[in-house]
């Protein structure tokens, strides 16, 4: 009899193990004060949630964060204190003969390793802590990653090493994020957990949540000293015109949208960026980017996006949508939209268009793959950068060339510059520069700005600049 106990516990625990691995992805909700939003597919919006999870984790490296476990994502949606909660989040582990629940009550992150706004991915390493029947939980530090894969999954994933006096086993560890709060420093969403090892096996899933710290948990700072980082606040206001003044869009006018924003935090606003989306015509008549540089505490600047619009307008109501970002991620807490009547022009003159000449519009992108594919440069690896560089334009870029710059190493393995010539108008082409990363090298956080030029003068509006790790291998 006792010959058949463990088989099917074992069929039992694979089962287990199986079904809570699989987490479907759902709405994630971004909360400020009393009100919440669902996160949509805007581009500039995820990149930057994104670092604001990167400044999440950084503001709380070394910190063991309490995790909390509800019943349901119902629970969680009442306006509870974490502390109401379960602390710590369990599952269950068949320890050879012996079952018992295992409870992860906090996690602690070692360091952020970068942010790839590309892949809109953060990579840092982390270490949970626990316990199993009350016994301690040794874990070892492990790598994670958390990837924003769309408007509804926001994936944490990562796989530990855990250990209960003399069994080890591997665990993954994975979470979907769906409910973000900053201003309370939380963070919820499904987990699951699974796997094992010589003489354990188990799992389990859930709701949990984490809270950092509190600006009072933070580290305490004397009185004689200044803090090390203030935090900026946007604010702006919108005025549009057009130049018949009846409130209607018509083709032949002039229209200007102006927007002012203050900075009413305490500390400066690094790059402030007014961005336009929404109705594709209008943008491609006002433009969908300015940008105002730093505003200072108290500071307020001013944009105009302006445009003589052509007689031809289709007869429709237009959106457009406004977003005041920067680049520590402290963009304004609102989004406006304006909503435009547009109607055709009258004219009794034909008008006709000749094309002379035309303009070639450079854009790029990149990806940096090594050997292993655990996105770190490691020593004696081999690795490359591939860079796309499309032609959006209508006219001819000549002389196209690649620039590379930034830490010594990585430029003289591949190179500072790489040319590409000619490139036609919506054309792509594509160089790949190669290199093996030397057996000795300090382990380190890199930087490889590329930059993109046109005999013409026509570079991409940005450059970009590319941070990987780099960690020397003992063989």
């Amino acid at each position: 009899m006792k010959k058949m106990i463990f088989p099917v516990i074992l069929v039992t625990m694979l089962v287990l193990v199986s079904g809570c691995a699989t987490m479907n992805p759902q709405t994630v909700k971004l909360c400020r004060g009393q009100n919440c939003e669902t996160l949509g597919e805007d581009r500039a919006v995820k990149e930057t949630l994104l670092v604001r999870m990167a400044q999440f984790i950084k503001d709380n490296l070394g910190a063991d964060i309490p995790l909390f476990e509800t019943a349901s994502v119902d629970d969680f949606r009442l306006e509870k204190e974490p502390e109401e909660y379960d602390k710590g989040i369990s599952f269950y582990v068949q320890g050879g003969p012996m079952p018992g629940m295992a409870v992860l009550k906090t996690i602690k992150f070692i360091d952020l390793f970068y942010i790839d706004r590309d892949n809109l991915e953060i990579k840092f390493k982390f270490k949970p802590e626990g316990t199993w029947v009350g016994m301690p939980l040794f874990t070892a530090e492990t790598e994670g990653t958390i990837s924003i894969k769309s408007a509804k999954e926001i994936r944490f994933a990562g796989t530990f090493i855990g250990s209960w006096l003399v069994a080890v086993g591997a665990w993954k560890y994975e979470w979907l994020i769906d409910y973000v709060d900053f201003d309370k420093r939380i963070l919820g969403g499904n987990f699951s957990i699974g796997g094992g090892g010589l003489m354990n096996i188990g799992g389990g899933k859930g709701y949990q949540l984490v809270r950092g710290k509190t600006f009072q948990q933070a580290t305490v700072v004397a009185a004689d000293d200044k803090p090390l980082s203030m935090k900026p606040s946007l604010v702006y206001h919108v005025s549009f015109t057009e130049s018949s003044g009846d409130g209607i869009i018509e083709g032949g006018e002039e229209v200007s949208l102006k927007v002012e924003v203050e900075n009413k935090g305490e500390g400066t606003a690094k790059d402030v960026q007014v961005l336009l989306s929404g109705h594709q015509a209008m943008l491609g008549y006002l433009g969908n980017m300015k940008s105002l540089g730093d505003l200072a505490r108290g500071e307020k600047k001013s944009v105009e996006f302006k445009a003589a619009l052509p007689l031809n307008l289709q007869r429709e109501i237009a959106d457009i949508k406004i977003e005041v970002g920067e680049s520590g991620g402290f963009s304004a807490s609102d989004v406006k939209t304006l909503k435009l009547a547009l109607k055709p022009g009258k004219s009794v003159t034909k008008e006709t268009e000749e094309v002379i000449s035309q303009l070639p519009l450079l854009a790029f992108s990149t990806q940096l793959n090594d050997h292993n594919n655990n996105r770190i440069l490691e020593s004696g690896e081999e690795v490359k950068l591939i860079i796309t560089v499309e032609n959006k334009g209508e006219g001819v870029a000549r002389g196209v060339v690649v620039a590379l710059s930034g830490t010594p190493l990585l430029v003289n393995l591949f190179g500072e510059k790489r040319l590409i010539g000619d490139i036609g108008a919506r054309e792509k082409k594509t160089i790949v520069f190669k290199a093996v990363i030397p057996a000795r090298i300090s382990t380190e956080t890199a930087n490889l700005r590329i930059l993109v030029n046109e005999g013409g003068g026509f570079s991409p509006a940005e450059a970009k600049t590319l941070r990987v790790a780099l960690r020397a291998v003992e063989v």
